[in-house]
C-alpha cells in the first residue's frame, strides 16, 4: 500500500518497514512510513507559503494563507495513503496555478 503512495527511492525504504496489524478489521503501515509522507505534506505547505513572499498586498498574502490552510486543514485526518498520495498530487499542480497567478500579481 504504501510502496505506491511516494517515490520509489523512499517506497524501498517502506516496503521494509510496512507493519501490518490487524486491529479492528484495519491494516494500519507503521509510523515510519507515515512519516516520510507527513514530511512531503509539509514540504508541499511550505512551498506554497514561499509562493506568497512577493505579494505586497497584506491581506490578499492574508486570504491567500487562510485559503491554503484550510485546504490542508480539511485532510488532516486522512489516513488512507492512496488518498493523501492523490491530495499530493493535485496539491502539487495547484501549487503550479498558485505560482503563475502570484506572478501575474507581482509583475
Amino acid at each position: 500500500m504504501c510502496v505506491h503512495a511516494i517515490p520509489h527511492d523512499i517506497g524501498r525504504l517502506c516496503s521494509r518497514i510496512l507493519i501490518w496489524t490487524y486491529t479492528t478489521n484495519t491494516i494500519a503501515v507503521s509510523n515510519d512510513c507515515q512519516f516520510i509522507v507527513r514530511g512531503q505534506v509539509l514540504s508541499l505547505y511550505r512551498s506554497y507559503l514561499r509562493q506568497l513572499r512577493p505579494l505586497a498586498d497584506p491581506a490578499t498574502k492574508r486570504d491567500m494563507r487562510s485559503w491554503i490552510r484550510g485546504e490542508f486543514e480539511r485532510t488532516r485526518w486522512e489516513s488512507d495513503i492512496e488518498k493523501i498520495k492523490s491530495h499530493l498530487s493535485e496539491g502539487r499542480a495547484q501549487l503550479k496555478r498558485v505560482a503563475a497567478l502570484v506572478g501575474l500579481g507581482t509583475a
